[in-house]
């Protein structure tokens, strides 16, 4: 989930897109549908401009710019068990982009279990201790 997130973090922050349609037309579900399979439930919540994890989470609870509150129904609902996250750069005034991904589960595919060995090897271990104490 993180590296899907992660994924349009990057794609959106260099591109200076605002929304979570990537640059080659793809949706939140596409993304992390290229890492593994969930159970049909799908959410993203993306936020511009906080940095502190307080100002970003206050921002999506409080949720003033869409009148159904969408992010706030994302960030609260029980309907969703795992979530990846993502904080990049972005070519905007907004200077900074977090990226949250919301599924009723996953599991993980082959480029999936690839993507998280490459970056346990990276980082030396440290997701498959998170996972581990879970």
């Amino acid at each position: 989930m993180a590296i899907a997130a992660q994924d349009h973090c990057n794609d959106a922050g260099s591109n200076g897109i605002e929304s979570g349609t990537g640059s080659d037309g793809s949706s939140v579900n596409q993304r992390i549908a290229r890492y593994g399979r969930t159970g049909g439930l799908e959410a993203e919540n993306i936020n511009l401009g906080n940095v502190k994890p307080i100002d970003i989470v206050m921002s999506l609870f409080i949720d003033d710019d869409f009148a159904g509150r969408e992010h706030r129904k994302a960030l609260l609902s029980l309907d969703y068990q795992v979530t990846g996250i993502a904080f990049c750069p972005h070519n905007s005034s907004s200077k900074r982009m977090v990226d949250i991904v919301y599924a009723d589960s996953m599991a993980a595919n082959a480029l999936g279990r690839s993507r998280i060995s490459e970056l346990e090897r990276e980082r030396g271990g440290i997701l498959r201790r998170a996972l581990m104490n879970k």
